[in-house]
C-alpha cells in the first residue's frame, strides 16, 4: 500500500510531497529524502534519529517496523501531513570527537578539520586588543570626551549609567533607576521596547560631535538619572 504524505522537516515551514511504500517503508529511506533535500549536517550525525510530530501527537519510532506502523495509523486517521525533528540523542562529551562536531554544525567538510573552521570573534579580539583600563587623569585629551554613558546589566536588570567631566576635569557620574525585565512576565515586550529605546538614544548621543543639554531631556528613550553622591 503507498501513502503520499506532506512532510513538513522542522525548523523548515514548507512541505514537501513523499510517496512511500508503507510496509516497505524505512527510516533510512525517509533520511535519505530529507538529505537530498535540504543537506542536513545532523542527519550526517552516526547517532542522529527522527522524531516526528502530527495533530499536537508525537511519534519516536526507533525502528522501521515501529515507522511503519506510525505510517498506517496516519492513514487510518487520515492525517497525512506531519512534522520531523532531526535530532541527536545526548552523548558523553568523551564520546564527541572534533571532525564530528565540524560536520554536525556544518563548520567543515574536511575530514581532519583545523581550529581555522571557527571564524574568529572580532569584537572580544578587538576589546583585547584596544581597551585597557586607565584613571581618569590618564585618559589622553585627545579623545575630547566630556561625557560618557555605560549599560550594566545581568540581562534581568539595566542600569544607565552617565559620566561628566566638569570644568576642572573632575568626574561626576549618574545613575538611572533599575529597569527590571520580569521574562515570561506579561509586561516583557514593554520593559524590553524601553531597554532597547535607552540603547537607541546612547548610540545615537554617541554618534553626535556635542552634547545639546537643552534638548537631551526631550529626545526619546533617554535614560533618567540621578546624580550619585
Amino acid at each position: 500500500m503507498k501513502g503520499e504524505f506532506d512532510v513538513v522537516v522542522s525548523p523548515k515551514r514548507k512541505s514537501n510531497k513523499w510517496t512511500a511504500n508503507i510496509e516497505h517503508a524505512t527510516l533510512e529511506g525517509l533520511k535519505d529524502y530529507i538529505r537530498e533535500l535540504y543537506k542536513p549536517p545532523a542527519l550526517e550525525n552516526d547517532g542522529a534519529v527522527l522524531n516526528f510530530m502530527c495533530d499536537g501527537d508525537r511519534y519516536l519510532p526507533r525502528n522501521d517496523v515501529t515507522f511503519q506502523e506510525m505510517l498506517q495509523s496516519l492513514v487510518s486517521k487520515t492525517n497525512l501531513k506531519f512534522t520531523v525533528f532531526n535530532e541527536t540523542p545526548s552523548k558523553p562529551f568523551s564520546d564527541w570527537s572534533f571532525p564530528k562536531v565540524c560536520e554536525l554544525y556544518g563548520l567543515s567538510d574536511d575530514p581532519n578539520p583545523s581550529i581555522d573552521v571557527y571564524p574568529i570573534f572580532s569584537c572580544g579580539h578587538r576589546a583585547d586588543l584596544t581597551c585597557r583600563k586607565r584613571k581618569v587623569d590618564e585618559i589622553e585629551d585627545s579623545y575630547g570626551l566630556e561625557k560618557v554613558w555605560g549599560i550594566v546589566t545581568d540581562a534581568e536588570k539595566w542600569y544607565f549609567m552617565e559620566c561628566k567631566l566638569d570644568n576642572e576635569g573632575k568626574p561626576s557620574f549618574k545613575l538611572s533607576e533599575p529597569v527590571i525585565v520580569v521574562y515570561k512576565d506579561e509586561n516583557l515586550q514593554d520593559k524590553v521596547e524601553k531597554v532597547l529605546g535607552h540603547i537607541v538614544w546612547l548610540l545615537e548621543e554617541a554618534q553626535k560631535p556635542e552634547y545639546d543639554s537643552q534638548s537631551e531631556g526631550k529626545k526619546f528613550g533617554r535614560p533618567e538619572v540621578a546624580e550619585i553622591t
